[in-house]
Order: structure tokens, then sequence, then C-alpha cells
């Protein structure tokens, strides 16, 4: 067996070597030392990277249980001293184990769902057609109406009227929310029932305190010949791995993880390959290996389980490439066959042309087991069950999946190593506290004795001692003089004075310091007051209390993302162990049973689980926070009747915060829609009850109105023919009366014209008298100028005073 100067060196063997090289268990014992050298190897005076790794995580989680070694503390108060003359509670405060539940429990409650996402070509053309005919039914949807209202009948089909989409964004969310191909639904419900199976909310948890404590967590996965697939918790502390330079350790080439078993143990699993005398000589090495590595003083290791009875096992497994090599031999018909050679065949003459070399390189990972301390391997072989992503057959998934946030050349950071400082100065502080109170007195004073008989009260008496004691005990008054009854200056002149033995001051000091550095923790892992399960300052608005635990939960993010990304990986690497257990495994039976009782689509679809390409999405649920913003969105709809309560539970029932949003703006705008065609449908029925009722009142008016007029009708005409009779009575009487005054007037008219008849025959007789009297006159006249006889009286011989002879009697001729 080996000891401190028989570990050799050991390098890691060519990785260029054959494939027949690289299966032979001295390829993989090489492989195996050459990592043992690297982890275990111890320098002189020295420690392993293995055991400096474990120590530190242990230690660290001793900090995260509150059960550190308290020596630290001893040696600064003592001053490395073993012997104490002081008796003080050595015990940690219980503050990293708070703040670690804490982080655990509320990324534990943010809660997330496996979604599974159909890639391959089949499926994403189903989607495709479906998609297509929901837009064709959307297109032609007003028309189908439209014919509805004329025709009478249905023509939309029936149960999908409500279902159609509006518009192109409902449309697709309808695609993200409503529809789901069978073969996603059974790869969602074969995930949950693989990791249900495993119990991997407990593996969750202890990834979640390990990123916390440690910096990095662990899983590893794999397929079971009996037991199906199989997902571990795999502990930072006894992990081994090549230098990782990506947070997610996909640079990594090899893995390992110790063991510690019994022999039997190593009987079973090895298959019996090695012999009772061999196991008893591998058991004996163990203490060598102890003596070697100084484990026996391990707090992790009790002494009994490192002599003769346990072992440690390293499980390896690291990646290597495979070179797949054929023989393409040409028929004589113009065809070919493929013949599988060994990875080094080649032609021997590159010119001849009686067959080609075809060869392919594709990345495996080999595994095995080395008894450290021993040059004993077993169960070396190239891995079985590897995972290859579909469409990409060179690239092969490792079993195991780490994740460390903060990483900086393969050195990892948590939030409890950030804050061990702190935490052991306020450890530090607490022990000086107990050291202060231990010593604490309470307040008393100091009496001068002398001082108090020099109190004289001026009319030759004194104060006795107790006299001015009880004054001061009853008043808090301190009587004294400067100067004694001789006149010199009275020393004692403050008989009592009051002596400070309390630690209210040291006390308060040191109360400020614990503060100090509780506040440097808080700040250290990035969760405020009022946020870390402590009482809130009273004055802290709840508003700001939200805000604080908002950004609490951004200052841990990392921890939930690094759970997350391991969860995504280990999905996308459960879905293709599922496809190979579809398709090849005796286990498909028990699956299909266990998951495809769901229903006849989900069971069809997982026996052809293994045709489909599948993408794994991690959906993480809301937080409180956002639920409460978006229940807050909800009311707010509500109240404005902009949704039903139908959409409401529809869109609580969403995990996806993006989608719930997503959908309560189109609910929104689709519930705003058809309100808006009710109340137009409201105003035309309206419009349409008021126009057949203003009809109705037109027609009654209409009718009233007729009626009026007929009765109007009725009495003008009854009163128009008595008119008429009367007017008929009145010209009756009339004509009657105008036939009197006509002949009256006939008559009058007459005697008028008689008597005008007569005036003229008068005047006209009177006219001819005149004519011949002026004829006359004028024949005298022309007598007279002819003869010329004197001058002749015209004078009428009847013209007296009387006025017998009117004017019209005289000729002025």
């Amino acid at each position: 067996m080996q000891n401190s100067k028989i570990l050799k060196k050991r390098s890691y063997p060519n990785p260029l070597a054959p494939d027949e090289e690289k299966v032979t268990e001295a390829y993989g014992l090489s492989m195996g030392k050459a990592i043992e050298y690297e982890w275990w190897h111890r320098p002189e005076n020295g420690q392993s990277n293995f055991y400096d790794k474990r120590d530190k995580y242990h230690n660290l989680r001793l900090y995260a249980r509150g059960e550190q070694d308290t020596k630290l503390y001893k040696d600064l108060i003592t001053g490395g001293d073993e012997e104490s003359y002081s008796n003080f509670d050595w015990r940690p405060l219980q503050i990293i184990p708070k703040f670690v539940k804490l982080l655990s429990n509320q990324m534990t409650e943010r809660l997330f769902d496996i979604k599974a996402e159909a890639v391959d070509k089949f499926s994403t053309d189903l989607k495709d057609d479906y998609k297509r005919n929901l837009q064709n039914l959307m297109d032609t949807l007003p028309v189908m109406r439209e014919a509805e209202k004329q025709l009478g009948v249905g023509v939309v089909p029936e149960g999908l009227a409500d279902e159609i989409p509006n518009t192109q964004d409902e449309l697709d969310l309808f695609m993200k929310l409503k529809y789901k191909p069978a073969i996603e639904i059974a790869a969602e419900e074969a995930l949950k029932f693989t990791l249900d199976l495993n119990d991997y909310d407990e593996t969750q948890a202890k990834v979640i305190e390990d990123v916390a404590t440690l910096g990095i967590g662990g899983i590893k996965h794999r397929t079971d010949p009996t037991k199906g697939i199989i997902v571990d918790w795999v502990d930072p502390a006894e992990c081994v791995y090549s230098y990782p330079k990506h947070r997610n350790f996909k640079d990594v080439h090899y893995y390992g993880e110790v063991n510690r078993i019994t022999v039997n143990e190593l009987k079973r699993t090895s298959g019996g390959k090695f012999t009772d005398e061999q196991l008893l000589e591998i058991a004996q090495g163990t203490s060598e290996w102890n003596k070697y590595h100084n484990t026996g003083n391990s707090t992790q290791f009790r002494e009994d389980d490192l002599g003769g009875f346990m072992v440690d096992v390293l499980h390896f497994t690291f990646k290597s490439t495979k070179t797949l090599s054929y023989k393409k031999k040409y028929t004589s018909n113009g065809g070919f066959k493929m013949t599988k050679k060994e990875s080094t065949f080649n032609k021997k003459d590159k010119g001849y042309k009686g067959f080609d070399v075809s060869k392919k390189v594709i990345d495996v990972w080999y595994e095995g087991s080395l008894i450290l301390g021993t040059e004993h391997i077993y169960n070396y072989k190239l891995c079985e069950n590897m995972i290859r992503p579909k469409g990409n057959l060179n690239k092969t998934i490792p079993n195991y999946l780490f994740y460390a946030p903060d990483l900086y050349q393969n050195r990892t950071k948590s939030l409890v190593s950030n804050i061990i400082p702190y935490v052991d100065q306020m450890q530090q502080i607490h022990i000086k506290m107990q050291q202060l109170i231990a010593k604490a007195r309470p307040s008393g004073v100091f009496i001068d004795v002398d001082g108090l008989s020099e109190i004289a009260l001026g009319d030759g008496s004194f104060l006795s001692p107790l006299e001015v004691i009880k004054i001061y005990d009853e008043t808090g008054n301190v009587l004294g003089t400067s100067k004694d009854y001789e006149g010199n200056y009275n020393n004692g002149k403050e008989p009592i004075r009051e002596l400070k033995n309390g630690v209210i001051d040291g006390l308060d000091r040191l109360m400020s310091a614990y503060n100090h550095y509780l506040n440097l923790l808080r700040d250290a892992i990035g969760i405020p007051q009022g946020a870390d399960a402590s009482a809130p300052h009273p004055k802290m608005a709840v508003g700001v209390q939200e805000q604080l635990s908002s950004s609490s939960n951004t200052a841990t993010r990392h921890i939930l993302d690094s759970v997350l990304n391991m969860t995504e990986r280990l999905g996308e690497g459960l879905s293709l162990r599922l496809t190979d257990i579809f398709e090849y495994s005796d286990l498909k039976e028990a699956y299909i049973n266990a998951i495809g009782k769901i229903n006849m689509n989900t069971l069809e679809a997982l026996k052809h689980y293994h045709l489909h390409d599948l993408g794994i999405i991690i959906e993480l649920k809301p937080d409180a926070q956002e639920k409460q913003f978006l229940e807050q969105n909800i009311q707010a709809a509500l109240q404005k009747d902009l949704i039903t309560l139908d959409d409401a539970i529809d869109i609580r029932s969403i995990s996806n915060i993006k989608l719930a949003n997503q959908l309560l703006k189109t609910s929104r705008v689709k519930r705003d829609k058809i309100r808006q065609e009710q109340e137009l449908a409201k105003i035309e029925k309206n419009n349409e009850g008021q126009l057949k009722t203003q009809q109705a009142a037109a027609q009654a008016k209409q009718q009233e109105i007729q009626a009026a007029a007929q009765a109007k009708i009725s009495e003008i005409k009854a009163k128009t023919e008595g008119k008429i009779e009367e007017i008929g009575a009145e010209e009756q009487s009339k004509l009657r009366l105008m036939e009197k005054e006509f002949n009256y007037n006939m008559t009058l008219k007459g005697a008028e014209q008689d008597v005008l008849n007569e005036h003229k025959q008068y005047d006209n007789d009177r006219k001819d008298a005149r004519q011949r009297e002026q004829n006359t006159a004028t024949s005298k006249i022309q007598e007279q100028k002819t003869f010329n006889k004197p001058a002749l009286n015209f004078e009428s011989a009847n013209d007296t005073i009387s006025g017998s002879i009117g004017m019209e009697d005289v000729d002025v001729t």
C-alpha cells in the first residue's frame, strides 16, 4: 500500500489513443490515478486539494448551522491561553441559520412549471396547420355571422363561436395558452412523474442551501435498468472535476464523486471482480490511506469507520472521443456495402480504388470506479445510455450538472462566506457583553465620614451623619460646607458622592457596535431590515417594506437562477433519457401505465415519444408581489366592467405573469368591443322601439286627427247646411225684398225720369225760346247796324225785384 512517499505523480493518458485502447482497464486506471494525484496529492507539510475543499465546505456548513468552532473566539478573549479565568457562554449566535433558512424558504416558495415544447418538423407542422385553420376561420367569421343574420340558420361551427379569435394578438395568445399538442402534454406529465418519483423537491431544497452556503450546487441523473431514471443530489464537498471557467461547468471534461462504502458493498457493486483476500487487503489499506491524509482526527468521520471495514471509492467519468470507421465497398451493380471496422482502419494505399473509408468522430463518456489508495479499478466501460440532443449526434450531455454563480479561477464564493467576518465580530461583542454584565455592580455612594461631622447649622448645632444620609436618601440632596467651624477650607465639603458602577454606557456602546456589524451583514447578503423576518421600523411605510422585499429578491436572485438553470438542463437531460426509454427500454410500459392514464390521446402520444424532439422551458410562477400587482389590475378592470368574472378566473389560473397580463389586455379589448356592439344593438333596438312607439303614437294621433276632422267636417257640414238654408231663406227674403225694392226703385226712377224728362223738355223748350229770342236779337242788331238805327233796349219787361225772372231767362249771347 502507498504512503506519503509513494504517492507518485501520474499524468493523464493519451487523449488521442485508439478507441480499442481507451476501453481497456489500463487506460481507465491511468485516468483514475491521474485524477487521484491532482486532487489527493499532499505536498510536504501541506493539504490536498480535495481535503482543502472539503474542510472549507465543512466549515461553511458549520457556520450555516450555527455550529462553528468557538476556538477563534476563545483565542481572541484569552489571548491564546488554553486556561480562562472567566466563565462565558461560548455557544455561537444563531444568526446565519436564520438567513440561510430565509433564503432557502424564499427560493423554495418560488414554484415553477416545467414546460415541454415540441420542436421537431412534424409537431411544428401540426401547430402551423392548426394556426392556419384558425386564421381562416377568423377571416371568414364576419361573413359567416352575416350569413346567419340573413339566412336565420347557424353557419359558424358549433362550439367554436367563442373560441375563434378576433385579432392577431388573440390568435397568438390562443396558441400559447390553449393549444397544447398531445405529445407536449405527455412529455410534461412524464417529466413530472420522473421528478416526483425521485423526490425532486427535497433535492431542490438541498441545492438551494448548497448554493447559499457553499456557492455551488450539483445534481446527477442516470438511467437504471431496473429503477428507471434516477435523479440524485450531489454533495459538492465529495466531488472532483476538471478546472471550470464557466458558471455552468460546460467546459468540464471529467467529474468524480467519492463515496465511503463498506467492503460488502464493494463486493456487491464490483460484481464479484475481487476475491475475498483482495477485499481484505483493500480494507486494510484504508488505514494507510488515513495515515497519509491524517483524516483520523477529522470531525467528519469516526475512527472505527476507517480501519478494516470502510473504503473510499472514486466514481469518475470523463469525456473523450470515439471514431466510427466504416469500409465502403462498391458492388458490381453500382451499389455499395458498409462494414464497420476498428477506429484505426485506413487504406494502405491512398490511390486504391477498391473501397473507401468513411470516418466520423463523436463525443463519448467513459466511467469507472477507482478504490482510492490502491491500483484497483472496477466497472470501467463506455457509458451506457449516453444522451445526445437530436440533430446533433456529435455532442453528448454529462450525467453531472453543476452551477456556481460566483466562480473565479475554480474558487467559489457564497453568501455565508461573505458574512463570516461580521458574524465573528458579533460573536466577540456578544462575549464582551457577557463580560461587562458579569463585572457590573449596582450604583453606590461614597460617604466622607469626616466631612459629615463638619456640617454646622450656623446656630452652634451640627447635623449628625445619620441625619445627612437620611436627607440624601429621602430627597437626593447633599448638604455640605466649604469651611469647617474654625474657618478653614473643608476638604470634605462634598460628604456624599454617587459612584457610577453600572454598565449602561459600556453596554450601549457594545450594542451599537453589534448593530453596526448586523447592518454590514444585511448589506453583504442584500436583505435589509424588514425583509429578513425581523420587525421593521415602526415608522416604515408598507410600500417601503414591499420595496425592500423586492430589492431583497433582486439581491438574492442569483441563487434562484442557479436552481432554475440546473433544473432546465436537468429537464433537457430527462427528456432525452425518456426518449431512449420509450424507444428501447423495457420500462416503457411502466411509464405508459403511470402517465398515459390521463387520456387516450396522451397514451398514444407516449408510444411515439421517441419520434419527437422536445425543448424544455422553466416557467417561473409569479411571487406574491407580482400576484398582487396582477390582482390590482384585475380588480381595476372588474370595477370598470372591462372584463367579466370568468375572464378574471381564467387570468388568475395562468402561472406565467406575462401571458396573464397579455390575456388581461386582450380580454379587455374583446369585452370592450363586445360592450360597444351590445350598446349599438341596444341603441338600435331602442331606436326601433322608439320608432314603433312613435309610429303607433303618430298613427293614433292621425286617427284622432281624422276623427276630429270628421267630427269637424260633420259639424261644419251641418253648420254649412244650416247656413245654406238660412242663406237660402235670407236669399229668398232678400230676393223678394230686392224685387220690391227694385220695383220701388224702378217706380221711383220712372217718376224721377219723368221729372227729368219734363225738366229736360222744359229746358229744351226754354232753350228753343231763348234761341229764338237770340236769333231775333241778332237779327235786330244786324238790322240796326245795317240801317244805322238807334240802340236797342234788351231789358226784359218782366225784370222785377221779385225775381220772377231767373238768370236762365237772360240771354248773354
